[in-house]
């Protein structure tokens, strides 16, 4: 007995430890959420993830990529976010924030992130926004029936940063200000490499793809 009594003991500090670690990142994400941007090329990207590691991650990567990123923490908040919920079927972040991507987690409690997805997909006025399913599942059954539901991709968890890169292709658009001044960035980049050749890094990337 007094040996348990001292094992319980000693795990304390570590609870405790974790439970002020969770508290930060909950206050950092809230922070985070918050802010607004002054950039109008910066895209937004929506976040829904069970996880509060997951979504500190994810967070940190977007924002290395120049998007930005709202975070929450459930489909059915992301539904209220979006102005889909049905018990309140207008939300002023939705007004004020456009939502260029969702970024959503497939296995969630209360809601899936697929049934997240068949949700926008059949709402008129969100249908056409980029929804992107993260797992840890590599399922071809499931990857598939995501596809096939409306996912613009599927990612296998954990998260790259060049996962997130290579969605930057999914949510802009010819003709739009982004895509203007993502090909005004090309071309001043070859430019470039007219001047002075290609770079060791732009040959070893052509021969990856």
């Amino acid at each position: 007995m007094i040996s348990d009594h001292n094992n319980q003991n000693a795990c304390l500090p570590l609870i405790f430890n974790f439970i002020h670690r969770t508290s930060i990142i909950d206050q950092v994400e809230f922070n985070f959420h918050m802010e607004t941007s002054c950039d109008p090329l910066e895209l937004h990207v929506l976040v829904v993830d069970d996880c509060p590691i997951n979504r500190k991650l994810i967070q940190r990567l977007l924002h290395i990529s120049s998007f930005k990123a709202t975070v929450v923490e459930s489909a059915s908040i992301a539904l209220q976010y979006l102005g889909l919920d049905e018990e309140n079927n207008s939300s002023p972040q939705l007004n004020d924030l456009k939502v260029d991507m969702i970024l959503t987690d497939y296995s969630m409690p209360g809601m899936t992130g697929l049934e997240l997805l068949k949700k926008i997909k059949n709402s008129s006025t969100l249908r056409d926004i980029p929804v992107v399913i993260m797992s840890s599942e590599n399922n071809p059954m499931l990857i598939d029936r995501c596809l096939e539901e409306g996912a613009k991709e599927y990612l296998i968890k954990p998260v790259k940063l060049s996962d997130l890169n290579r969605l930057k292709d999914c949510i802009i658009k010819p003709g739009s200000q982004l895509a203007g001044a993502q090909s005004l960035g090309e071309h001043e980049q070859d430019q470039t490499n007219e001047c002075h050749g290609p770079t060791p890094c732009s040959s070893e990337s052509a021969d990856q793809a």
